[in-house]
């Protein structure tokens, strides 16, 4: 299924470029997919776009009713790069 997101989410991305959480959610399906130089490249352009984009800004507005699964994506936001 991360390689599906990541086709939703590379489209995504084409349509509307300056939409920093396209390439926010890229950075992660990349990491769950062990491909880490794409990863770090879509974080780059998501913090670019998105300067104050951080794993406790993520952790603080995370819809995520498992604990487990908000986790799981900021240990992926803390591999592809993002800041605390």
């Amino acid at each position: 299924q991360f390689e599906d997101a990541v086709t939703e989410f590379k489209k995504s991305a084409k349509r509307a470029p300056g939409n920093a959480f396209s390439h926010f959610y890229l950075a992660v399906n990349y990491i769950y997919l062990d491909r880490n130089e794409e990863a770090r490249a879509s974080a780059e352009k998501a913090l670019e776009l998105f300067p104050n984009l951080s794993v406790s800004l993520i952790s603080k507005i995370s819809k995520y009713k498992s604990q487990a699964h908000t986790q799981y994506l900021l240990d992926a936001m803390r591999k592809a790069g993002f800041p605390e």
